[in-house]
């Protein structure tokens, strides 16, 4: 199982690359993580993307893998020690993590 965590503090609810990236990797049977500070915005964004995502899988006339799912991982990301702490979250949850991916430009990390 592919293991991917979209971490975006701003969601969109429909549009963007983020979003739409998501929706892709959904489609081909992964399993995202989509870390967000507010959880209300966050689980507004995964009800819309399973039922875009049913829709797509229920029209296409090829064979598709099942889809994947979409988790919410709060994920608050102004403090190192909550950066650590969101981390650490997701290491009791899953073993690996494939592919992390950030799509919101107003978020800076220096280090």
């Amino acid at each position: 199982m592919f293991k991917c965590s979209n971490f975006n503090a701003d969601l969109p609810t429909s549009h963007g690359i983020g979003y739409a990236t998501v929706k892709h990797l959904v489609l081909r049977g992964a399993t995202v993580y989509l870390g967000a500070r507010n959880e209300a915005k966050a689980n507004e964004a995964v009800k819309s993307l399973e039922h875009e995502v049913a829709a797509a899988h229920a029209k296409s006339a090829q064979p598709v893998p099942s889809p994947g799912k979409i988790v919410y991982h709060h994920c608050d990301l102004s403090t190192p020690a909550q950066a650590k702490e969101s981390g650490e979250k997701f290491i009791e949850r899953e073993s690996r993590l494939d592919v992390l991916s950030k799509f919101n430009p107003g978020l800076h990390v220096s280090c």
